[in-house]
């Protein structure tokens, strides 16, 4: 199972820390060994090839000790000794924005490790172990491990994962009896990439200011709390709050999430199915918005449809869904109030002319 990692809304962070950052390393040129150091700063954990790129990835959260751009066949080669755990995750966005990968999927670890295996003839204890006397360190190809039965297994120097695929990685070593770990994010790129398509890369975004909502919102006569942002005078929403609001009226529709093709797909005239997190309320502050890139399919067709991820959550504009979905929105200026019916329809905006 996919555990999803929220840090400071990774999934949108990502791009703007390694615009930001780009160049914060010390790799000196393409293809690069950069040696990556967590527990202390004499000695490296682990070594990454073909670096390309470096980034503070710190600034995404205090845990990771790299931030690294490479390009294939990368080598992720462990250096320090006494090593308990060492890993390599393929990561995976989920709907908001966030990234995550599934303990279970660890990348082929191919070397050797040292391991306490029991003496021929010892049995476990009542504790469902073997006695530490009754235990001898033996040295095992990594291949042969299902083939033992063994406690306190330590990676030795060598041991290594190879990435052949474009993705984003993340990597881990921590050293038994000690808190914390050795951690990198590593995005891998093709080698035909470098170095145009890297600079499109790391090309800044279009970022545009997102101005919390201070509107008063009617649904069919009820007032109603969104977490809603003004963005160049129109009001954005969070997709899945306006379809649990919209649940089990003749205007409900669904929203699906699909991670094989990171596409958001909206399903009129369905109920909406639960996924929990809706209608959360939190101090929203002004902010910034980076536009979302991401395909959307109504009714099995793509349109283009205008969203926002602001802190790792897309926002649309309200009379875009209104639109979509065919209810109705109006707008009192006087009261600063919207109202949704959804027993209208949706009638376009009509601007005004002002009267001098």
């Amino acid at each position: 199972m996919t555990s999803f990692i929220k840090l400071k809304g990774l999934g949108v962070m990502l791009s703007m820390i390694i615009i930001l950052g780009v160049g914060s390393g010390n790799v000196q040129a393409e293809g690069d060994l950069h040696k990556v150091m967590g527990y202390s700063e004499d000695v490296t954990d682990f070594t990454v090839s073909n670096v390309v790129e470096t980034f503070d990835a710190s600034t995404i959260d205090i845990a990771f000790d790299a931030g690294l751009v490479a390009e294939i066949p990368v080598e992720i080669v462990v250096e320090n000794e006494g090593g308990s755990s060492f890993g390599t995750y393929r990561l995976k966005m989920s709907e908001d924005g966030l990234y995550g990968y599934n303990p279970e999927e660890q990348l082929k670890v191919s070397g050797e490790v040292s391991a306490m295996v029991p003496m021929q003839g010892a049995k476990k204890n009542i504790f469902g172990k073997y006695d530490p006397d009754l235990l001898e360190e033996a040295t095992i190809d990594i291949e042969d491990l299902e083939n033992f039965q063994y406690q306190e297994l330590e990676y030795l120097p060598g041991a290594k994962t190879v990435i052949d695929e474009p993705g984003e990685y993340y990597v881990m070593f921590r050293i038994k009896g000690t808190m914390g770990a050795t951690e990198a994010f590593l995005k891998v790129i093709e080698s035909e990439e470098a170095p145009d398509a890297l600079d499109e890369m790391f090309e800044a975004p279009e970022m545009v200011e997102a101005i919390p909502s201070n509107t008063r919102i009617l649904l069919d006569g009820e007032e109603i709390s969104f977490d809603a942002y003004n963005i160049e005078g129109n009001n954005f929403f969070k997709l899945r709050d306006l379809a649990y609001a919209l649940n089990q009226s003749q205007k409900e529709f669904d929203v699906n999430w699909i991670e094989e093709d990171r596409t958001i797909e909206i399903l009129g005239g369905r109920p909406y199915t639960l996924v929990g997190g809706e209608m959360e309320s939190r101090d929203s502050v002004d902010s910034l918005g980076l536009i979302n890139n991401d395909p959307v399919i109504f009714n099995s067709e793509e349109i283009d449809l205008l969203a926002y991820n602001i802190g790792g959550n897309n926002y649309f504009k309200l009379r875009d869904i209104a639109g979509l979905i065919d209810f109705g929105v109006t707008w009192d200026a006087e009261s600063r109030t919207i109202e949704i019916k959804t027993e209208n329809s949706y009638v376009e905006e009509i601007p005004q002319k002002q009267i001098f």
